[in-house]
């Protein structure tokens, strides 16, 4: 199990969020079963490292003012609309003995045939997996090597991939995980060319008519 640490601290009673993010503070909210609601705070530049690595799925290890661990996942972050910047942060207790649903992302690796020697249009129907195993289980991406996808008739589904003992995949088995599309050039071509073929038909059955005329 990947295991990260940051240091956070109690937040003051009264501190709007507004004015914590003007200081380069973010305001945590920490919550879950069997435990007490906790306001928190962080350092803006300390959490986003943190949380670029860490993302969704890696438990945290926070240390609270110095003193107090507890472990937790990053359940729900806010953005700003306009700057992207992150406003608000939730922490969602961990029991270590108790089993999580989760969701761990997938790393697309190798380059497709379908895409290298045909052009077509690669396609990831899923990017991360809905899983439930014990925290300790939990792996940070899980890979998908696309170089299978030959053609564009072929695909890659959730019974494809690698994916440890431990952790229980959610999603259904025959659920498609990466794809290749044919170009979009053939298949105008191919409406151009059924064109072609349907006006010299009928060129040919007017042309028919015109003689039984004569």
């Amino acid at each position: 199990m990947e295991l990260m640490l940051l240091d956070v601290q109690a937040r003051e009673s009264g501190r709007k969020a507004k004015d914590l993010l003007k200081n380069g503070i973010i305001p945590i909210e920490f919550y879950g079963n069997g435990v007490d609601n906790l306001s928190l705070q962080v350092d803006y530049q300390v959490f986003r490292k943190l949380f670029r690595v860490a993302g969704t799925n890696t438990v945290i290890e926070a240390t609270v003012d110095g003193k107090d661990k507890m472990n937790v996942l990053v359940h729900r972050i806010d953005f700003h609309p306009v700057t992207d910047q992150i406003t608000h942060v939730e922490f969602i207790n961990v029991k270590m003995d108790e089993e999580i649903h989760t969701q761990i992302p997938l790393e697309f690796e190798g380059i497709a045939p379908a895409v290298k020697e045909l052009g077509g249009t690669m396609t990831h129907n899923l990017e991360q997996l809905d899983v439930k195993c014990l925290p300790k289980d939990l792996v940070h991406s899980l890979p998908v090597n696309v170089e299978s996808i030959v053609d564009f008739h072929t695909s890659i589904r959730v019974k494809d991939l690698t994916v440890p003992s431990t952790i229980a995949v959610l999603n259904g088995l025959e659920d498609v995980v990466a794809s290749v599309s044919a170009p979009q050039a053939e298949e105008v071509e191919e409406v151009v060319e059924e064109g072609v073929e349907g006006d010299s038909d009928e060129s040919k059955a007017a042309e028919g008519k015109e003689e039984e005329a004569k």
